[in-house]
């Protein structure tokens, strides 16, 4: 943050073993001077910057580990910081994030503790100060806290990554600075490193797949069209598996699955079987330690191939599809370097698909072009930033031409490489993300019609979110908080408002997070016109409420309507208007019963109205 009201980004550290923070003034050159040193709490593993006594000044809040407590250190304006101000937190507390948590317009912290599964929330009081804590239970072993509103009401939600549990709990806030009960979202099984999104039981709302290296399975996890996902399933692979791709592989029109076995030399490919489930895999050789697998027509032949980057040899295997869902053996084509990503596009405009490849140890990428008929020239090599963990293709400069960018995980970079049309590229353009990038997606993330850029930081614990200008330029990073080391992010409507959501893998916490694109977040821009979806209206009355609830609702024309309920797990409690319904207000009444039961739990529940393809929701507590 701009810690001393020049303009330029400055840097606070926290130093776990001398048991102060560092302060380093940016130059605006990206250079910093000497670091002046301010002593905190025991162990600090964790700092915080925003303005914390609402002066305009930039202050300091740090998550003390051994002494549990957490350190407030208030900003002069000129990037010095007073004497540090301590409060009581849970046991070795981790993380902690500033926001308004009962808008009230004052700052209020969140911290999370690691050692007795807790977080604690401090509401500020004014001149920095703030009231005694209230602690709420999470997972195991809570290593990170990220605030946003989860829910789309305008109220502060709090979203931990419990370490321990892989888990990951939702705790939706009521608006005055207290939280409902939280949500579990179970771990998708241990290590993901990557994620794909799709519509993978044809209900018409995205759904996730993560492969899970450790446990050599792949998780699906269905999407419930809220932006919630429902429990997983999971499904056997090779050994350690690493990414899953999703694609129409037999040319039936259902969404199958195929990942890379690391430790297997092999995919496996998993065909749908029915409504959301899949037949036990096939497997097919591949070179020695596959790392990433694409889908495309290789060929031209109008069936789905693969290609698959081996880091052992430095190779990237194609495997020709027959149509029915197996596929040939491989023919192998040589790389740099231990390849971590490949990438299938047109890359000279002959309409022809081509490869690239992510080169991790020779910092480059190869462009193998395709000759005809599936076979591929020589590569051609273009330099990256360091250790290029992944690759992405896409027009970024509107010139209607392949360019490329890449994740550099040593050099927190991605590459922005613009293609001339003939298959080569320039030199290229570095951006800053965030710690250790492992993955890049392009997408349109604030609807302008230009191409963005997402950044999983798998050191950062974040994504980094680049808005496009489209001439190929870039705006710096906004990063947002993920789970422990996210390995890599997707970008799709994951709850069906028709705005570009992400979800990321979390690969050491066992979780994956999903990140709402409200459409009013700053990263992501507003939207100049409204939807239609903000016309509609939905209340429920009383609320808290411990018997029936009035649900009203207004629609400004006649549409096919739906009114559910759900809890904050997204999962479908009951059904209470579903049908074509005019224009105008309209009222359904809840009575506290789910669909074949009766006496839901007390807790925070969504009541979602949807007409047509747009969607709101509002919140109810129910008490017991």
């Amino acid at each position: 943050g701009d810690l001393n009201g020049d303009g330029r980004l400055d840097l606070a550290v926290a130093n776990s073993s001398s048991n102060t923070v560092s302060v380093l003034l940016g130059s605006g050159t990206g250079t910093f001077g000497a670091k002046t040193d301010y002593v905190t709490g025991n162990d600090p593993y964790c700092v915080a910057i925003g303005d914390l006594n609402g002066d305009g000044r930039l202050d300091l809040a740090v998550a003390n580990d051994s002494s549990n407590t957490v350190s407030v250190l208030m900003g002069s304006g000129t990037g010095t910081f007073g004497a540090k101000t301590d409060y009581v937190t849970g046991s070795s507390p981790y993380s902690v994030a500033i926001r308004d948590l009962n808008g009230e317009g004052l700052a209020d912290l969140a911290v999370a503790n690691s050692g007795s599964n807790t977080i604690s929330v401090f509401l500020g009081a004014g001149a920095g100060t703030f009231g005694a804590k209230t602690d709420y239970d999470t997972g195991y072993a809570p290593r990170c806290v990220a605030i946003g509103d989860l829910a789309g009401d305008d109220h502060a939600d709090l979203v931990v990554a419990n370490h321990g549990s892989q888990t990951v709990t939702v705790h939706l806030g009521i608006g005055d600075g207290t939280f409902g009960t939280p949500g579990l979202v179970s771990g998708p099984g241990m290590s993901p490193h990557t994620v794909a999104i799709g519509d993978l039981n044809g209900d018409g709302r995205a759904d996730v797949a993560v492969p899970n290296s450790s446990a050599n399975t792949v998780s699906v996890l269905p999407g419930t069209g809220t932006g919630a996902l429902g429990a997983k399933t999971d499904y056997v692979t090779g050994a350690s598996p690493i990414c899953a791709a999703i694609g129409d592989l037999n040319g039936d029109g259902l969404a199958d699955l195929v990942v890379s076995n690391y430790n297997a030399s092999s995919v496996s490919v998993l065909l749908r079987s029915g409504i959301g489930t899949f037949a036990a895999k096939t497997d097919y050789a591949t070179g020695s330690s596959p790392f990433d697998v694409a889908i495309g027509d290789l060929n031209g032949d109008g069936l789905a191939d693969l290609a698959v980057a081996n880091q052992g040899p430095g190779t990237v295997s194609v495997l020709l599809g027959t149509g029915s869902g197996a596929f040939g053996a491989k023919t192998d084509y040589g790389t740099g370097s231990a390849p971590s990503a490949v990438a299938i596009g047109d890359l000279n405009g002959d309409g022809q698909a081509d490869l690239v490849v992510a080169n991790h140890s020779s910092n480059t990428l190869s462009v193998l072009l395709n000759s005809g008929s599936g076979s591929f020239g020589v590569k051609t090599d273009f330099a990256t930033g360091s250790s290029p963990y992944s690759v992405a293709i896409g027009d970024l400069n509107e010139d209607g031409l392949a360019d490329l960018v890449v994740a550099n995980y040593s050099s927190n970079t991605v590459s922005v490489l613009l293609g001339d049309g003939s298959g080569t590229f320039d030199a290229k353009t570095d951006l800053v993300t965030g710690n250790g990038p492992m993955c890049v997606a392009i997408g349109d993330l604030n609807a302008d019609g230009h191409a963005d850029l997402a950044v999983a930081n798998a050191t950062g614990n974040t994504v980094s979110v680049l808005l496009g200008t489209g001439t190929g330029t870039f705006g710096p990073k906004a990063d947002l908080g993920s789970g422990n080391c996210p390995s890599s992010v997707a970008i799709g409507d994951l709850n069906g408002d028709g705005r570009a959501d992400m979800a990321a893998a979390n690969s050491h916490a066992g979780t994956v997070t999903t990140l709402l694109n409200t459409g009013a977040s700053p990263w992501l821009g507003v939207e100049s016109a409204p939807r239609v979806a903000e016309v509609l209206q939905v209340h429920a009355s009383p609320n808290p409420l411990v018997e029936a609830a009035r649900i009203t609702y207004s629609l400004p024309a006649r549409e096919d309507v739906s009114v559910c309920v759900y809890d904050i797990a997204g999962r479908l409690v009951s059904t209470l208007v579903r049908g074509s319904m005019t224009a105008g207000a309209h009222e359904a009444r809840w009575n506290l019963g789910a669909d074949g039961a009766q006496d839901v739990r007390a807790g925070i529940y969504l009541v979602e109205l949807r007409a047509g393809a747009h969607r709101t929701t509002t919140r109810v507590a129910v008490l017991r």
